[in-house]
Formats: structure tokens, sequence, C-alpha cells
């Protein structure tokens, strides 16, 4: 016999209820999460979406797919929405976006991918409204009452990221604000990011690849001056701790890109394009002030810089100065430039009226190519190594080779194994300059140290006139324009005291110069002082003509056709001590003695021994009466006004060919002392035999000789 049941009917209907809630709770959201599977039903969402959006906004709003797959897929295409004026606000063809939602449990966003085509945004505010034109937008969701605070205090909890990749193409993003004359253009082809890292809290973003192409981008902001004077500057609360920004991309690269910069308040512009432009391994520090990269190329690229007079008078658009010191540090292992175009223009300066000139103020480098390794910048020094270097100016000057080791530094430049050429000149050289400060050096030129070796170096001075045009036009410096120079030495020491171990020079027309010795004070004309112990300088007569205008030398006056110039020199402006022997075609002379003052002629004074040897006097000015010279002249005495001059002279001739006669022995002493001068000598040849003794005044009118 069955017993009856002791479970009350109570229990049993409290346990069915129970067990309902827990299917209910757990299995409607269930169902509704597989109901949100259906297509059916996503298109249903999306509708009630749309006419829910349409209502509220009172615009058209177009959604015209939307899918999604459990929490890791969405996928949303032809969305849309009309501003208020008929307008496309906003424009949508596809957006595609993998993700783990779950990932939400651990305070992390995950996305695995999202794509993002043909996007357009345009927002605008018109110049009489002071509302843009998706200010509806916001009052159709902000309540008219007063606003609750909402602030939630940090839970210390921080969300972490991990994005897979992005995907952006045909992006095109316009901001015009005709009211504040701000106007803003972003579009774009394709732009592909990887990144590795993405740390908000210790400002960490690592990329691995980023990819950016057919950018045409613009910023522009139109001056509108103000009616009230602009309010002074809120004081700055103190610093108390920097942003950390730590920016590393391993592989960057940015193609057929245009951009814009314009902002006519401050009269600063800048434009231009990106061929390719591809960055290996950068980094960018803000904490540790730091910009470093293992590579940078940048090929058929074009900036322009304009510097213009801003419209703003009043000093508001000028940027703030900091004075914070300049900490900044920039490296790069390799540098690549090729095909690069530079303009640089001050639109509000003249232009200079020669074509052939570099007119620093509307500067424009063509094909700029440059290659350089261990490049490095502080704010103490500058250095890179220059394996390849060229670029033309607008005005013709081309830079055809650079390379070198460069290093700069508050006190010293240095360029080894330096090579520059243009179309027409090269230097080849080690150069190091020293001092004690480049902002001191001003006052004390005589404190730089020099160094230098010139390899074979050529020099075409014409290539100065695109530097200084206005020589061109200078008479006298006409022959230099054709002038090519070849020099070869070494300099070592400081412009105070400078040893030139050896230095030639040639030039084009077959003039040569070597001079080797020592300089003092080279920087200042009144206590410089020279000691050549040896100076060579092989000419001719068309060498010498080469040098000067056509008519300077009077055709009545006939130069040798070989001319050799050899001895030493030592002295100064003071004074000056040569020894010095000229050999000629013509004959020889030597110039031994002193000159001293002799930039004063009331202050002149010398001592001097002159030595000719088969010297043929006549030569020189073509007269063919006279004829060789061999003899010798001693002359001191200062002053050259006769009226005030001192001077004392012999000369002692062995022989001299007169009217095809040759006298010999021939001695004569005399002397002058203020306008009065006494003479005696003889002539001893087997046809005259001669004494003679003179004496007189030299009158000052009429410069009269009168004998006593």
């Amino acid at each position: 016999m069955k017993e009856p049941s002791t479970a009350k009917p109570g229990r049993k209907k409290l346990k069915r209820w129970l067990i309902g809630i827990v299917i209910t709770v757990v299995g409607l959201p269930l169902l509704v999460l597989l109901l949100l599977q259906l297509p059916a039903v996503q298109d249903f969402v999306r509708a009630k979406a749309e006419n829910y959006l349409r209502k509220e906004l009172g615009t058209e709003v177009h959604i015209g797919r939307l899918r999604f797959t459990w929490w890791h897929a969405l996928s949303l295409r032809d969305v849309s929405v009309q501003d208020q004026q008929k307008q496309t606000l906003f424009k949508s063809g596809e957006l595609e976006v993998r993700y783990n939602l779950l990932a939400l449990l651990h305070n992390e966003i995950r996305v695995y991918s999202l794509d993002w085509n043909d996007v357009k945004a345009n927002v605008y505010r018109p110049a009489n409204d002071s509302s843009f034109n998706y200010q509806f937008i916001i009052d159709a969701f902000t309540s008219p009452g007063p606003k609750q605070d909402t602030v939630i205090e940090e839970s210390g909890t921080t969300l972490k990221y991990d994005i897979g990749s992005v995907d952006l193409r045909r992006i095109d993003l316009n901001y015009n604000d005709s009211l504040g004359g701000m106007l803003v253009h972003a579009g774009l082809t394709t732009l592909h990011l990887e990144p590795s890292t993405l740390d908000t809290d210790k400002g960490r973003y690592y990329i691995e690849k980023f990819l950016l192409d057919g950018v045409n981008a613009s910023f522009v902001q139109q001056y509108k001056p103000s009616s009230a004077p602009p309010p002074p500057p809120p004081d700055e609360p103190a610093d108390t701790g920097s942003t950390p920004l730590d920016l590393r991309a391993k592989s960057l690269t940015i193609s057929n890109t245009q951009f814009l910069y314009s902002d006519n308040g401050i009269g600063i512009g800048v434009s231009g394009s990106i061929g390719n432009l591809t960055l290996q391994n950068a980094r960018f520090d803000l904490l540790q002030t730091l910009v470093d990269a293992q590579s940078l190329s940048l090929r058929q690229s074009a900036i322009h810089l304009l510097m213009a007079t801003g419209l703003d008078t009043t000093g508001a658009s000028e940027p703030k100065d900091t004075s914070s010191p300049n900490t900044w540090r920039v490296t790069a292992r390799a540098l690549d430039l090729d095909g690069v175009d530079f303009n640089m223009d001050y639109p509000d300066s003249p232009s200079v009226r020669y074509k052939n000139a570099v007119d620093l103020n509307h500067l424009a480098l063509a094909g700029v190519v440059i290659k350089a390794n261990d490049i490095g910048y502080n704010a103490d020094s500058t250095h890179a190594h220059i394996t390849t270097g060229s670029l033309t100016e607008k005005s013709g000057l081309a830079l055809q080779q650079l390379k070198g080791n460069i290093l700069y530094t508050n006190t010293e430049i240095n360029l080894g194994n330096f090579l520059l050429q243009t179309a027409a000149s090269k230097i080849d050289a080690d150069v190091q300059l020293r001092v004690p400060s480049w902002s001191t050096l001003s006052d004390n030129l005589g404190a730089m140290q020099i160094k230098a070796d010139l390899r074979p170096t050529t020099l075409t001075l014409r290539e100065a006139l695109y530097f200084a045009p206005d020589l061109s036009r200078q008479k006298s410096m006409q022959p230099m324009w054709r002038k090519q120079l070849s020099l070869k030495g070494q300099l070592d020491g400081s412009l105070a005291q400078l040893q030139i171990p050896g230095l030639e020079v040639q030039d084009n027309d077959r003039n040569y110069l070597y001079v080797k010795g020592s300089a003092a004070n080279v920087t200042e004309t009144d206590k410089l002082g020279i000691d050549l112990i040896n100076i060579k300088m092989l000419s001719s007569n068309a060498g010498l003509r080469s040098w000067v205008p056509a008519g300077t030398i009077p055709n009545s006056v006939q130069l040798p056709n070989r001319l050799q110039l050899t001895g030493a020199v030592r002295g100064g402006m003071q004074q000056v001590h040569p020894n010095l022997l000229l050999s000629t075609d013509f004959g020889n002379l030597s110039v031994k003695g002193d000159l001293a003052q002799f930039t004063d002629p009331d202050k002149l004074s010398y001592n001097i021994t002159l030595l000719a040897d088969r010297l043929q006097t006549g030569a020189f000015i073509k007269d063919t009466t006279l004829g060789a010279l061999n003899g010798t002249i001693y002359a001191k005495g200062s002053g050259t006004d006769v009226q005030k001059a001192v001077a004392d002279a012999n000369v002692n001739i062995k022989t001299f060919t007169y009217n095809r006669y040759t006298y010999h022995n021939i001695v004569l002493d005399g002397g002058l002392k203020r306008g009065v001068y006494n003479a005696t000598g003889n002539i001893d040849d087997n046809a005259v035999q001669l004494d003679l003794k003179l004496s007189g005044k030299i009158d000052s009118c009429g410069q009269t000789l009168l004998l006593l």
C-alpha cells in the first residue's frame, strides 16, 4: 500500500517558481541573443534604430545594413546622416570590427581588426551663425533641465588596450568654421596601423607598422580682427610634472601626400608634398626630449615655406616664449633625401634684380640629394657623416657633390675629408676651427684657432657673383670674373699667430704664387705682421695684365714675357723688410732693405739697396735708346715731399747702355734735405772722363732746379 506524500503543496509550487525564474533569467537573454543572430531580427533592430534617430533628430538618417555575431564581430554599412540644411553631415560606406566583448570583464578593450571604408564628414559654421551644423544632435540628446552631478570617483582601475590592426580607406573630413576663420580638410586613400603596445597610463604607444597613402590635408587659419582688446593671459599654474609620451614606430611609411598650413595672422605658411617618407625604428620621447631613428628616407618631395608680414598687429597670434632650456636630442643612424625641393619665400621683401643671383629672401632649391649617417643634434652640437650631397638653386648655382664628416659645437667647427664641388669649383680639405665661444668671437677674432689642409682645390671667382651680384657692375673687378684659382697647402695656428707651412696658388693665366712662413694679427690691419721666409711668384706680361682692366697699364709700358720673384718678406703695415729677387727676360733686379710708415707719405722712411743685373731699362717704356743696366743703388731717407724730405743716395753703376753705347764706372753720391740737394760723382769710361759736383735748391713753386 502506497504511503501518502509528506511534502507540502506550497513547497512544490515554490520550487516550480524558482525553476521558472532561473530559466527565465538565463534562458530569456540567451533566447534574445539567439534571435539577434538572425538576419531578419537584425534588420528589425536596424529599422527601429533608423526610425528612432530620424524622429529624434528630425532629419534624414539612413542605415543600410547591420550585422553582428555574438560578441566578437560587427558590420555596419551605408550609414548617412544629414544636417538640418539637407547637407551630408556624416556618411560611412562600410565598417567591419572584430573584437572580444568579454574582455571588458577584465578591464580590457580588445579589438582584433577594424576596417572602415568610404567615410565622409562635413562640419561647418556659417559666418553669421554661432552654432555648428551638428548642434541639433547635441540638443536632441541633452535634457533641458539642470544638469546633475554625474562625476564618478575613480576606481583606480585602468583600461588596457589590445588593438590588432586598423585599416581606413577613402576618408574625407571637412571642418569649415567661417565665423572663427578656421578651415580644415583631411583626406586619405589608405591608412594601415598595427599597434603593439598602447599603455595610456604610462604614455607608451608602440607601433609595429604604420602606412599612410594618398593624404590631402590642409589647415587654414584666417585672421579675424576682434573689436575688443585681447584679455590678459591667465596666470599659468606651476608645472608639477610632465605628461609622459613615448611614441615608437618600427616601420612608418607616408606616400603620395599633399599638405598645407597657413595662418595669415602671423604670416606663416607651409605647404608641400611627400612622394615617399620612410622611418625605421623611430622614437619620440617627450620626457627624455629625444627624437631617434634608425633610418629616415624622403624621396620626390617638396616643401614651401612662406614668411610674410602677419595681419595681426596686436601680437595675440604670436607664439608664447616659454624661455625653457633646449634639452632636445635628435639622432639618426642613416638619412636619405632624394629629389627634394625646398622653397623659402619672404613675399614682402623685394627680389634681387639679377637673374643669376642667389636671393635668400626668395630661395628655391631643386633636386636636393643628401645621404648621410651618424647624425646627431642637441643644443650644444651637431654632427653628421655626409656621403653624397647635391642640389640646384634657381639662380643656376649647382652643388654637384658634397661629402665629409661635419661637426659643429659651441666652440668648434670641424670638416673632415670635406669635399664640395659646384659646376666650376671644387674644395677638397680638412678644416678645423676652434674658438672660446662663437657668441663672443667678434670681441676677440684673434683667438680663433685654425688647422687646415687644402688638397688640390679649384675656385672659379665668377661663382662669387651668385652671392654678391653687384660686384659685376664694377669695372675694376671685371678681370676677376674669368679667373680660376688652384690652391694647395696648409694653415695652422690662430688668427693672432698663423703658421703657413706652405701655400700654393695658381690661376688659369699661368700666374703662380708659393708662400711659406707666418702671419700675425691677420684680422687687425694696423697690427698685421708677416714673416714669409720663402716666396716664389711666376708671371708674365699677359699674366699680370689679366688681373687688371684693359687700359690700366698704358700701352707705352711693356712688361716682361717671363717674370719670377723669389725671396722673403718680413714686417707689417708699419714696417716691412723685403729681400727679393726679380728675374725677367728684361734682366734681373734685387731689392733688400727696410720700408717704414709707407702708408703715410709724410712719414715714409726707407733704407733700400737695389742691385740691377742686365736690367733692360728701356724695354719697360719701349725706349730703344736706353739699354742694359748693371749696378747698385743705395737709398736712405724719409718723406716724399721734396720740401720736407731727407734722403741720401749712393749710385754705383758698373755698366749702362745709352744710345747703343755702353758706359762704365759711373759713381754718384747725393743728398736731399728739405729742398736743398748736393751731389758728387764721376764717370770713369774709356770715352768719357768726368767729375761731377752739384748743389742747389728745388723751388717749391715751379719745382725749378737752381744751381748755387
